[in-house]
């Protein structure tokens, strides 16, 4: 990569979104927003050539004791939004033929990314069976959602 290489890579894509941060703050999961952010409509080429950018300043602040872990050693992290459809089940009350009915539906998100992904993970590793957990979910570049409500035969029969 060359100079200018290296300026447009700060100038466009890094510097808006870490502006004004400091590097010791600046987390896995803010660098996972930045390729999110980041949109289809730009290359793979400009994305790697971002994480190259980035990984030289984390290494160098790592090398200067400024931050103890460098944000793009984390395996979850994904320089693309890598479909992850989540869904889940619950019940609604709909009205047919003016008739209210509860009914199961099914909410499918295409893309999601799970917010906090490496605490999250942390959490996991020390829940013990049947413990909760909230995972919040972020939507990815394709904000698309699918419902999908479950009617019982015996509800469709309308005399």
């Amino acid at each position: 990569m060359t100079g200018l290489t290296y300026r447009q890579q700060l100038q466009y894509h890094i510097l808006p979104l870490f502006k004004g941060r400091t590097i010791e703050k600046i987390t896995t999961a803010d660098v996972q927003t930045f390729f999110n952010q980041m949109g289809d409509d730009v290359t793979t080429a400009t994305k790697n050539k971002a994480r190259s950018v980035l990984n030289m300043i984390f290494n160098q602040a790592l090398d200067d004791g400024f931050i103890t872990k460098n944000p793009l050693d984390s395996r979850s992290l994904r320089m693309d939004d890598t479909p992850m459809a989540i869904s889940y089940v619950g019940t609604c009350t709909i009205t047919l033929w003016g008739t209210p009915m509860t009914v199961e539906f099914m909410r499918t998100y295409k893309m999601a990314n799970i917010k906090d992904l490496e605490k999250t993970k942390k959490i996991v590793a020390a829940l013990e069976n049947g413990d909760a957990l909230k995972i919040t979910f972020i939507p990815g570049s394709d904000k698309t959602q699918i419902d999908t409500i479950i009617i019982p035969a015996s509800l469709l029969q309308h005399g």
